[in-house]
């Protein structure tokens, strides 16, 4: 009997964990489809906390296993939730007072299990680098609901009680191989969770390696409820029929977060119609006046469309991440009309330590140039044709060249390789198409590499450049992308040498004048190859630069600039 008290003991942490996968967790507790049905009619009045405690109750009550801690560890890892899994030893306490009793005044207060990485603060900051006083007030911050318990490191585990926010990220994936928007996403939910809040994530689908990096990063992931077996989830699953595809999002969320113009939507919906008492947040990735006009056609017409229907997405709501200091100047000015968000903050992406505890090193005989990027429908914006082309004339000068091009997808990927060759005009070099990949993907990739271009003609800030320079690894930037924007700023500041101006490369918005671009970045290429010991020697001295401070060397007190160290605050 001793056992199924303790075991009893986690039922408040499992609860708080994990009430939004408690039909998951019925079945693998060996309930039938009917009694799970039936718990979902008879408790239906009550959120999934209640529905989740009614599962418990009733398998430690027909419960015949001896060890029925390691049955419930065991249900718990087969559906995702191996770091509540692992906590439970700790919480597990000897017997005390009724059972009954016991239970019903744990249900009055739930707690959150965070597992609290080393060195991390109990500061709320959204950028990971300065310190704010957690949020209280609004939204339940401050009530026992919304009580956690840290499992503070290297202490084995020793429970303490601290207050933290409930936060739930609206993304289609929670890792990297999308890009910039699903990287920001993940930086988020790390920077959150370092700063002891509970976070919660959508995702479409989770392959392994996004489970993965949920686990490590402390993330409850959400995924989709299938209707039938030949359900294919799309982003309309959360922007219009949220309530059917993800019946089960946790209770008393405190912070709902949306990436414009992906998720913006469904953030604002959720909020509306599920969490008003919630504060919501957007990140800002994109400048569509400038990017849609490379699409050609309709798109570039309804641009300004776009950005309007982005205006009224994030009017009202209690803040707006921009990343990078050139979309942060754009909606600044922006919101002097009247859509617009309470505060207004720049976010700075840090390259992930992922990049940082790398570096590349030249070596090898056979030259590598390595670009990223989808290429159907933006090879205007993000420069392919240019790559393309300079890459021919390359060739000629450097017959050892070769061309690795990472981010082609799967059914993109004749027509993506039909551009790139109709643009190269080379017999002799076939660029080798790869499809997306994660982090751990394109920093093999750049292992292997002796340079990465970023050949825009508009790019919103240019976080693949960030993490090219992070590595070490030789880069050459357009000159119309946010990050050589930042870099020039850093120059003229005198943050950074003047030596660094020679990865940025000048290029035109428009065909005019495409010739001279074209032998413009095959002369810069030419001589990052020809000369790549020093190449290399210049990026080591780059990177050595931890100019990804949040301080970008302006006034942080000017009124219409709020400083890097974003806080997310009440």
């Amino acid at each position: 009997m001793a056992a199924q008290v303790d075991v009893e003991d986690c039922f408040d942490l499992v609860i708080a964990n994990v009430s939004y996968k408690w039909d998951d967790l019925a079945r693998k507790l060996g309930f039938k489809r009917g009694e799970i049905n039936a718990i979902e009619t008879t408790v239906s009045l009550h959120g999934p906390n209640h529905k989740c405690r009614e599962v418990l109750e009733r398998w430690i009550e027909r419960n015949t296993s001896e060890a029925p801690l390691q049955v419930l560890k065991h249900a718990l890892i087969n559906i995702g939730e191996r770091r509540t899994a692992e906590s439970l030893e700790g919480a597990a306490a000897p017997p005390s007072g009724a059972r009954g009793q016991g239970s019903h005044q744990r249900s009055q207060a739930p707690q959150q299990t965070v597992m609290t990485p080393p060195g991390s603060s109990t500061d709320f900051d959204m950028s990971g680098q300065g310190a704010a006083a957690p949020p209280s007030g609004s939204g339940g911050h401050g009530s026992p609901e919304s009580h956690q318990t840290v499992m503070s490191p290297g202490t084995g585990n020793v429970p303490m009680t601290r207050q933290g926010p409930k936060v739930l990220l609206l993304n289609d994936e929670y890792g990297t191989s999308k890009g910039g928007v699903s990287t920001i996403n993940l930086q988020a939910g790390q920077i959150l969770i370092a700063a002891n809040a509970v976070v919660y994530a959508t995702a479409l689908r989770v392959p392994k390696r996004d489970q993965e990096a949920a686990d490590r990063d402390g993330i409850h992931l959400i995924q989709p409820v299938l209707l039938d077996e030949e359900s294919v989830p799309t982003l309309d699953w959360l922007t219009k029929y949220h309530s059917v595809h993800f019946p089960h999002l946790p209770e008393d969320v405190t912070c709902i977060i949306g990436h414009a113009d992906i998720t913006d939507t469904a953030a604002r919906n959720i909020w509306e119609q599920r969490y008003p008492q919630a504060d919501l947040l957007t990140f800002t990735h994109v400048l569509p006046e400038d990017t849609e006009y490379y699409k050609g056609g309709r798109k570039a017409m309804k641009a300004w469309e776009k950005e309007r229907d982005m205006l009224h997405k994030v009017d009202n709501a209690k803040a707006a991440f921009s990343v990078g200091p050139r979309i942060f100047d754009h909606y600044d000015t922006k919101y002097k009309g009247e859509k617009k968000p309470q505060d207004h903050y720049i976010f700075l992406p840090k390259p992930s330590e992922l990049f940082l505890a790398k570096n590349v090193r030249p070596g090898g005989r056979q030259k590598v140039v390595l670009s990223i990027g989808r290429v159907r429908k933006v090879e205007k914006q993000k420069g392919h044709d240019l790559t393309a082309q300079s890459m021919g004339d390359v060739k000629r000068r450097i017959p050892n060249v070769k061309w690795d091009a990472r981010g082609i997808s799967e059914d993109d990927w004749e027509t993506s390789k039909k551009i790139l060759e109709d643009n190269l005009n080379s017999p002799d070099l076939n660029p080798n198409l790869m499809c997306y990949g994660t982090q751990e993907d394109i920093l093999n990739d750049m292992m292997t590499a002796h340079l990465v271009l970023m050949p825009s003609r508009s790019e919103p800030f240019g976080l693949v450049g960030l993490e090219a320079i992070a590595a070490g690894i030789p880069v050459l930037i357009s000159d119309k992308t946010g990050l050589a924007e930042m870099i020039k700023d850093l120059i003229a500041k005198k943050k950074l040498s003047a030596e660094h101006r020679h990865v940025i490369v000048e290029t035109s918005v428009n065909d005019s004048d495409r010739a001279s671009d074209v032998k413009r970045w095959a002369d810069k290429i030419v001589e990052v190859l020809t000369y790549s010991d020093s190449e290399f020697e210049k990026a080591a001295r780059l990177k050595r630069r931890s100019w990804w401070s949040p301080d970008t060397g302006r006034n942080p007190t000017a009124p219409s600039y709020r400083p890097a160290a974003s806080r997310l605050e009440q």
